[in-house]
């Protein structure tokens, strides 16, 4: 190897101790070895090259390795560093093309290429090649000639590519041909099993069962995550209560997430990322509609080509979030440096939710943006399909976050959430609640809101155990709503009018 390579690029990374036994990634390598391709790609801290030098110890097979970084952009150091990796597999190949790569000028790419590649294949031994974290490599050049030798790859070679992202090769084709076999973050990320065997097996926590799923759940098997929070729990008196806790915006996985990941990111990117961390799921036409932009498609596929912590949420790539870690992460840096804007962000995406007739999300965002007016608007449309599905308790949820001054502007919404007081047996608030519809029903001209008083009230009567005002009440609320046209929510009263009618009598025999 000529000196003035750095030898420690071509060293197969030291294997650490105590690691996780990971057999399905084991046997995925291996059965892998039968095709031309292995790409191993996810983001930052999921194991990527650990998971490789597990396997070559494990498989002896030999192997070239490059450790990649940006100076390898230039093409003729790339393939000077690829011959010297090869050379600590097959000695003295590709002598003659190394020393044609240190001519001015450089004699045809594929001409060198081919004569390296009728050297390995003349030498016929099996080998596996493994260029680590090309995400770092941008260079065109250098991207055809990968293509050229994988192209006219020899048959006793197997080439294995790491990286953050997907590298620009022909991956359809040779998935389609069965050449590739792939590896990526949900095959990356450690199983509940695995989680409890590096925190309790490795680490020595005896961490619970409950404590053990909290974990994998919020770091959605991170290998990363998992190791800043073994770092974190070493020490710590109450581990329950850590655990409980733990999320993006601990210390360490800030400074892991600033460094590995944010810091790499152009401005751009960055504010793109923070901002639409306000949604728990996203779609371009929704990230354009919240940013005000119309690029978000070409971001969401630069983000899901990059491995950003992008989760897919349907086949379609129509559907994103992010990890949870991750989005708890971009969530406390919005509030750090654009606190002012975040509200707007929100209005946005609840004016973007209504616009699709997805209510129960634009009230979500309607309230995170402070915009109680629209919120109890928007709760006004569902409230009655909430009542007639049974989903009382989310009602009432809701109206928890509503100020009493705005709901007095909405009497029908408020007899609904009478009705869902009373079918959770929290009787002695339904009155109260009535008497704001009551001395409000101006505000719903046309509306039989009295009838519709008047049922609820026969209900309560009912609970209370007074049957024969209940059915007074009843016949009372028929007559009221008697002339009142036939709209959907006049008929659900009506309906239940006669429904209890008929059930009070019933009782009295």
């Amino acid at each position: 190897m000529p000196d003035t390579l750095l030898a420690t690029k071509l060293h197969i990374p030291r294997l650490r101790r105590n690691l996780v036994h990971r057999p399905r990634l084991m046997e995925r390598l291996d059965i892998a070895l039968r095709r031309k391709l292995t790409l191993v790609s996810a983001p930052a801290g999921y194991g990527k090259t650990t998971t490789l030098t597990a396997w070559i110890d494990r498989s002896q097979i030999p192997t070239a390795w490059l450790s990649l970084d940006e100076g390898d952009n230039d093409l003729a150091r790339f393939l000077i560093y690829i011959i010297a990796a090869l050379q600590r597999v097959f000695e003295g190949i590709g002598l003659d093309v190394q020393a044609a790569l240190s001519e001015s000028p450089l004699p045809p790419v594929e001409t060198l290429l081919t004569r390296l590649v009728n050297e390995i294949a003349g030498d016929g031994r099996q080998f596996t090649l493994v260029l680590d974290d090309y995400h770092l490599i941008s260079s065109e050049t250098v991207h055809a000639a990968l293509n050229f030798l994988l192209d006219h790859q020899p048959p006793n070679m197997h080439l294995v590519i790491t990286g953050r992202a997907d590298p620009p090769l022909p991956i359809s084709r040779l998935r389609v041909r069965g050449e590739l076999t792939e590896v990526r973050t949900p095959e990356l990320r450690f199983t509940k099993d695995e989680v409890a065997a590096f925190l309790n097996d490795l680490m020595g926590f005896d961490l619970s069962t409950k404590e053990i799923a909290a974990l994998e759940t919020r770091t959605e098997g991170w290998i990363a995550s998992l190791q800043l929070a073994a770092l974190s729990m070493q020490g710590q008196g109450d581990r329950g209560a850590f655990v409980a806790a733990f999320s993006g915006s601990h210390r360490y996985v800030i400074d892991y997430l600033i460094d590995e990941v944010m810091s790499r990111q152009p401005e751009d990117l960055q504010a793109f990322l923070c901002q639409t961390s306000i949604l728990d799921r996203f779609c371009a036409p929704l990230c354009d509609a919240v940013l005000k932009i119309t690029s978000s498609g070409q971001i969401l596929g630069k983000l899901e080509g990059a491995n950003l912590f992008l989760i897919p949420l349907d086949d379609e790539r129509h559907w994103y979030r992010y990890h949870h870690l991750f989005a708890d992460f971009l969530g406390q840096r919005l509030c750090e440096t654009e606190p002012e804007h975040i509200p707007e962000l929100h209005r946005r995406a609840s004016q973007w939710y209504e616009a699709q007739g997805v209510v129960d999300e634009a009230i979500q965002h309607a309230l995170a943006a402070g915009d109680l007016k629209n919120a109890t608007r928007l709760v006004d449309q569902i409230a009655a399909d909430l009542v007639v599905r049974r989903e009382s308790n989310k009602l009432l949820k809701l109206m928890d976050q509503l100020p009493p001054d705005r709901c007095q502007d909405y009497p029908v919404l408020c007899i609904w959430h009478a009705w869902a007081l009373l079918f959770l047996g929290q009787l002695e608030a339904v009155e109260p609640v009535l008497q704001i519809a009551e001395a409000n029903q101006g505000k719903a001209p046309g509306t039989p809101i009295p009838g519709y008083l008047t049922i609820v009230r026969a209900y309560l009567a009912n609970q209370m155990g007074y049957l024969v005002k209940a059915i007074a009440l009843t016949e009372k609320a028929l007559e009221q709503m008697s002339h009142a046209p036939s709209e959907r929510i006049t008929l659900i009263f009506r309906g239940a009018a006669v429904i209890w009618l008929g059930v009070n009598h019933r009782f009295l025999g």
